[in-house]
């Protein structure tokens, strides 16, 4: 349903011709626990200018999410994630999620938790 992203060159061309492009966004996810807990995770996108100079041609998109998987696959290629199978990554142990999540963070993308308690 969404429209076919651009090309690198593409992207790289459309910034060039407007010296004044600007583009943000983030993801939200929300999630209520067993324990009646509401955790919001926002994650912000880079500006498409910070991520042209980290990787010319990416966009957002592709940033947010070959970023990860490229950490996820490094670690599993040094042994770091001992899992096997396809799991979600709430099964991965706490200690292996935090370093992967240390490394996305000095990769640029920051994610915050916010949780809240329902009490009634």
């Amino acid at each position: 349903m969404l429209p076919k992203p651009p090309e690198p060159e593409e992207v790289a061309k459309l910034l060039n011709e407007d010296p004044n492009v600007e583009s943000y966004g983030f993801y939200v996810v929300e999630t209520v626990t067993k324990k009646d807990q509401k955790i919001t995770y926002t994650i912000p996108f880079l500006d498409i200018r910070t991520i042209q100079s980290i990787i010319p041609g990416v966009t957002h998109v592709s940033y947010q999410t070959s970023i990860p998987a490229a950490i996820f696959t490094a670690m599993i290629v040094k042994n770091e994630i001992k899992e096997r199978g396809v799991l979600p990554p709430e099964c991965i142990n706490t200690e292996t999620l935090m370093k992967y999540l240390k490394k996305v963070g000095e990769n640029g993308i920051k994610i915050t938790q916010h949780i809240e308690e329902i009490i009634n």
